[in-house]
């Protein structure tokens, strides 16, 4: 004798879900960074927030350990302090003052940061970055060694750093950089070029970037110059 057996479409639409492979939540963004002054010291808190599908604002971050680094900024300048400011550390103009970076795992939703900031001091404005790797110190003496016992992140072929993330982020018109030519002249010519063309030179006034960056992870490009946000006065 046969037997009939009927299964239910319910059971067959949970047993497809279940199978279904998931989508990583790669595509993450700083969410809503705070420094919050209290009486042992000012803690920067700042959400982690992720997702599978690319959104406004989101940016891929990869899989495994990531590091949230903290630089503060003294600006002298009276008029600035209210204002997000270009940083060229290089120059030499600023003395910037390191925080211990956090180790965290990309998280499969969203997760809260907190980083003791302690005494602020005179300074005024802060940048937060998000690096892919820690690397051991070649000069133990540095700010940066110092405090971190490490320095975070890639550089390029130029020594520009190549952050995840930051916040606030740089200046940087992707896909007009892209068309005028910007990203080429910087891998075939770059700072050995006897002379800069126009529209480079408009280009190097007006955006932070400096190479562009094929792994597809981050922001996609290396990093010349800083955008710092200025610390609230509470």
């Amino acid at each position: 004798m046969t037997r009939t057996v009927r299964i239910s479409p319910l059971v067959i639409a949970a047993t497809l879900v279940a199978t279904l492979p998931t989508r990583a939540q790669e595509n993450c963004r700083l969410d809503n960074p705070q420094v919050v002054r209290e009486q042992g010291g000012a803690q920067l808190k700042v959400r982690i927030t992720c997702q599978p599908a690319r959104a406004p604002g989101t940016l891929r971050y990869p899989a495994g350990k990531l590091y949230l680094g903290v630089t503060l900024y003294s600006v002298e300048d009276p008029r600035l302090r209210g204002a997000v400011v270009p940083i060229v550390e290089r120059s030499g103009h600023l003395t910037p003052t390191y925080v211990a970076p956090v180790e965290f795992t990309r998280p499969g939703a969203s997760q809260a940061l907190t980083l003791p900031l302690g005494d602020l001091g005179a300074n005024t404005h802060i940048l937060v970055a998000v690096w892919d790797k820690r690397n051991a110190c070649s000069d133990p003496n540095s700010a940066a060694c110092r405090v971190a016992r490490a320095t975070l992140g890639r550089t390029d072929s130029f020594g520009m750093p190549i952050p995840i993330d930051t916040w606030p982020r740089p200046v940087c018109d992707v896909e007009r950089l892209t068309r005028n030519g910007f990203f080429n002249w910087v891998d075939t010519d770059g700072v050995i070029a006897p002379d800069v063309p126009d529209e480079v030179s408009i280009a190097l006034q007006t955006n932070d970037c400096w190479m562009r960056q094929r792994d597809g992870l981050g922001l996609g490009y290396s990093v010349r110059q800083w955008r710092a946000q200025p610390l609230s006065r509470q």
